[in-house]
């Protein structure tokens, strides 16, 4: 074998052999978060974390010059993730619980253990061909047609700023002048991250009609409608209207229905936030409270809340999925001769 073979051969032997004496730790620390995983009323929801604490956590954080034991890192990580609200706790009601299956922790181990660079279908045929069909099938959960597709993100904020920034290119093309004309328009109750999406695509604040909600916290439709109606006076260009699929709030639901005429009247892009609320279209006995959904242009949903994925898991659902690929699809010489899919 030649020298390079031989030193890759030894470098594999002791990566396994070092892997090994570590495997019952991670076993050990395996089961701890385990443990710490089942919702207990003993623990405080929110943690009473002394200053001097969290001077300790920034302290640790810096890495040493000498290499520490791996039982040492381990216990001060411990230490580290369990200051945190226990957003798992059977009395935590200040918004959207986080309740994690411990089949869905396993499967981030998993899936961090296997590494899977997933930007090209060459890279990872296997992984890509699950979210094209884990995207398909939720699509057509909440009513949207075949033609539907997604994909996953990081989170919510990231599926509704991908969302937003389609319904730009689809309405507002990259005419300049168009999109210093273009208007969207949001709820009271919308989702802090909806308005800071728009700021980060470039619209200015005048470009953003925040609308007050009704006793329910839903986006009144007759402000909707004067909103527009007033910016279509003025020449400006409505090309967006994003409603709440379970706001944070309250959980509550936007007329969509009434919603969606009025984007079809105006020709405006429907993007429905349905990070909370969309996972009610998977319970038959309440999914007509989100029937009208699939008159969505878009969707953003969280897996990471009532689907008891953890964090984060998001998704961003099209009505046509080739909305996707003409807003997003880019090229590299690195990947010119991929059989882009």
């Amino acid at each position: 074998m030649d020298p390079i073979g031989r030193a890759l051969d030894l470098l594999h032997d002791q990566y396994l052999s070092k892997a090994k004496e570590e495997l019952d730790k991670l076993v050990s620390v395996g089961s701890s978060v385990f443990d710490y995983q089942q919702p207990s009323r003993k623990r405080l929801i929110v943690p009473q974390v002394t200053e001097a604490e969290e001077n300790l956590f920034r302290i640790k954080a810096v890495p040493s010059r000498q290499p520490r034991p791996l039982g040492d890192v381990i216990t001060d990580a411990e230490h580290i993730f369990t200051a945190r609200t226990q957003v798992n706790h059977p009395r935590f009601l200040a918004f959207i619980p986080a309740v994690p299956s411990p089949v869905s922790w396993l499967g981030g181990v998993i899936n961090d253990a296997y590494n899977t660079f997933c930007s090209t279908w060459a890279a990872s045929p296997g992984v890509n061909a699950v979210e094209v069909s884990l995207c398909g099938w939720l699509a057509l959960q909440i009513g949207l047609p075949s033609d539907a597709g997604g994909v996953f993100t990081s989170g919510g904020s990231m599926a509704n700023l991908t969302a937003l920034v389609m319904a730009r290119h689809q309405k507002l093309g990259n005419d300049l002048r168009a999109r210093a004309l273009g208007v969207a328009y949001i709820s009271d109750q919308a989702h802090f991250c909806i308005k800071k999406g728009l700021h980060i695509m470039g619209l200015f604040p005048e470009q953003i009609r925040v609308l007050p909600s009704d006793i329910r916290g839903c986006m009144k439709i007759s402000e909707l409608r004067k909103a527009v109606q007033d910016d279509v006076q003025k020449r400006k260009l409505p090309f967006l209207v994003v409603a709440t699929c379970g706001t944070t709030n309250t959980g509550g639901i936007d007329q969509l229905g009434e919603i969606a005429d009025l984007a079809e009247t105006f020709g405006m892009w429907l993007h429905v936030d349905g990070a909370y609320g969309a996972s009610v279209s998977l319970c038959q006995p309440r999914r007509h409270l989100v029937r009208d959904l699939a008159r969505a242009d878009s969707v953003a949903w969280d897996a990471h809340k009532w689907l008891f994925q953890t964090y984060g898991c998001g998704i961003v659902l099209a009505r046509n999925k080739a909305h996707l690929r003409t807003t997003f699809t880019t090229t590299a010489d690195y990947i010119r001769d991929l059989d882009i899919q």
